[in-house]
């Protein structure tokens, strides 16, 4: 994994001394152990590329970038990994193509040269994003992987493209950047910014599976898009088909990420999605798996250790366990500052001690991230299935069916009944992909009136899926670009680089994922329980109480800090905070005090919100 930034500039001007330093310190936690640079000057212009590197691959300084294709015609600066690059490296030396290196990054510059574009965008698998200068055609690519795994920014100022795995190196060359409005209502709302925009109107992000192009001589940069997901094609498969072809599926996901030419480590909490990943990781591997799992030292109850390490002992792991005491909040204003956007999912202070752990001894780790999204493991995804379910079976007189079962349920107990299915279908698309984590009405917030800016952003995802199936269906697919974009993948991606860790996610290999989304929704949510397959391969590879198990999960205690040790942090940065010209100051307050005099933490993760803002602001706006 490394970090990759670059210009290309027609009035010719190139970086100075000092702008090149600014660049390469940006990058050194994605790329600590060498640093690159490549310039040419063009007749249409300045072209310079950087390079800062994370060795997995190719650990000789052969694999040093940006790097030159065999035959001179190509030069790119990569971040990433291709799983496949031995195969495609196969099938390339059958064509009697010449290559210089053993590493992945070549790969991708001869796959280009001989096929073509689009050719070599088909058949690489992995995480990525790069830059690739074709001097024949006198084109710059800018291209990122199919989820969005990595990160890659851009602006285009008319006269000159920056562009960089760091937002922050962008900005840099923009000092009269202006906050975009319309993202800070998303951040607010789903505490992220929304991609492809950032926080900066003048800054994008190249969107998953897409590819900026940029003809060198004149023109604008013009983005196209290589890969999307298919419709649904509902496989014809019975329960024990689908169970056996999912852990197939996952296996073979996972052996593509074991390959590396250092340790891999993984991490494991006592849940299915990391207990899987760990227990095939383990009988695919022929060496001991080092797992690392990490708690609360005080909140026993909630800690997963013991769960953890009972699946560690089960396939003879090399186990270590993290215990959190009074550090999670010490790495914030450093993860806030190198972030670069606003950023509120607290998930990231454990998820950044992990990663610091394992990066004492290992550049590589294994996560169980994407299991939910894959395979329905999030309580809204039961909810649509069930209303679409309700749906099917009563296409008329929906709202008096609803109305009857609902009091039936109350006489006989039920926690749940069709009337939540039939109020599920009556939301408004953007109210389904919200995850009532942040504010949604904002008019007493704001000082000045907005649009519902977070609202029309999350209706047009949704809007982008009409058609591609059941309820459910389109929830799942607006997922990956709402929730799994915008939060979680940033969030593993700038925890794990932070401490110079490379974090593979065998869920969201693209083979299974296009697996798992043509699995009919009856064997996602077989006899109606969420994530039903996974579940049942756990019963057999973790533990056939597996589903008995009380619910438990890392819980960060925001609203306990924010009246405790945090309080007069918390009041301090709401003091800059009210200075600020797009808060209400009495409200902030009003917040404030009703938390504070609160049983409750309904208004936590709002106030968190706020302050991350704050804390954002501190380092990026001011």
């Amino acid at each position: 994994m490394c970090g990759i930034a670059g210009q290309f500039n027609r009035s010719g001007q190139a970086f100075s001394p000092a702008q090149k330093e600014f660049i390469f310190n940006a990058l050194k936690r994605r790329g600590p152990e060498a640093k690159g640079e490549k310039s040419f000057a063009l007749p249409a212009g300045q072209l310079e590329l950087f390079h800062r590197r994370l060795s997995i691959i190719e650990l000789s300084e052969e694999g040093q970038q940006p790097m030159p294709s065999a035959s001179g015609r190509c030069w790119i600066s990569f971040n990433g990994e291709i799983y496949n690059y031995q195969a495609i490296r196969t099938a390339l030396s059958q064509e009697y193509v010449k290559l210089n290196t053993l590493s992945d990054t070549e790969v991708i510059m001869a796959a280009y040269e001989q096929w073509g574009l689009q050719t070599m965008l088909d058949k690489i698998d992995g995480m990525f994003a790069f830059a690739l200068f074709d001097q024949k055609e006198n084109k710059l690519f800018l291209v990122r992987d199919r989820l969005g795994k990595k990160p890659l920014y851009y602006s285009w100022t008319g006269q000159a493209l920056f562009f960089s795995s760091d937002i922050r190196i962008v900005k840099a060359q923009l000092p009269q950047a202006q906050l975009d409005l319309a993202s800070l209502d998303y951040y607010l709302t789903e505490l992220s910014s929304p991609q492809p925009h950032t926080i900066w109107q003048e800054i994008k992000q190249v969107p998953p599976a897409q590819l900026l192009e940029l003809e060198l001589q004149s023109g604008a940069p013009q983005l196209s898009t290589y890969w999307s997901l298919k419709k649904k094609e509902p496989l014809d498969l019975n329960l024990n088909e689908a169970l056996e072809q999912t852990e197939n599926m996952l296996r073979k996901a996972i052996r593509k990420r074991l390959v590396s030419d250092v340790p891999i480590a993984c991490f494991l909490s006592g849940g299915v999605d990391s207990g899987l990943i760990t227990a095939l990781m383990a009988e695919e591997s022929s060496q001991r798996v080092p797992s690392f799992t990490i708690g609360f030292a005080e909140a026993i109850d909630m800690n997963e250790f013991a769960e953890a390490k009972a699946l560690a002992q089960r396939y003879n792991c090399d186990h270590h366990e993290i215990v959190v005491e009074d550090q999670l909040f010490d790495q914030l204003e450093g993860l806030m500052d190198y972030f670069g956007e606003p950023f509120a999912d607290a998930s990231i202070l454990p998820s950044s001690l992990v990663c610091q752990a394992v990066s004492k001894e290992y550049k590589v780790a294994l996560s169980g991230d994407g299991g939910d999204e894959l395979f329905g493991g999030y309580p809204d995804y039961g909810l649509a299935f069930r209303s679409s379910q309700f749906a099917k079976k009563h296409p008329q007189n929906q709202y008096l069916i609803s109305q009857l079962d609902k009091l039936l349920g109350r006489l006989k107990g039920k926690k749940e009944n069709m009337g939540a299915c039939y109020a599920y279908l009556q939301l408004p698309p953007e109210k389904r992909l919200f995850r009532q984590m942040g504010f949604w009405s904002k008019e007493a917030l704001y000082t000045q009136k907005q649009a519902p800016s977070a609202q029309e952003h999350l209706q047009t995802i949704w809007s982008n899926f009409a058609g591609s199936g059941t309820a459910l269906d389109q929830l799942m697919r607006s997922s990956l670009h709402s929730r799994l974009l915008n939060d979680y993948l940033p969030k593993v991606d700038r925890a794990s680089m932070y401490h110079s860790l490379e974090v593979r996610s065998p869920f969201l290999d693209i083979d299974l994922l296009n697996f798992a989304f043509n699995l009919p929704d009856e064997l996602k949510f077989y006899q109606n329980q969420n994530k039903f397959l996974l579940k049942q391969l756990a019963k057999t590879k973790i533990d056939p109480q597996i589903l008995n198990r009380p619910k438990k999960g890392f819980s960060i205690p925001i609203g306990d800090w924010l009246r405790g040790a945090a309080k007069s942090w918390g009041e301090e940065l709401l003091q800059q905070l009210k200075k600020r010209p797009y808060f209400q100051a009495h409200y902030l307050d009003t917040l404030w005090e009703n938390h504070q005099k609160a049983s409750n933490n309904a208004d936590a993760l709002r106030i968190w919100t706020l302050l991350c803002f704050e804390l954002w602001a501190e380092k990026h706006l001011d």
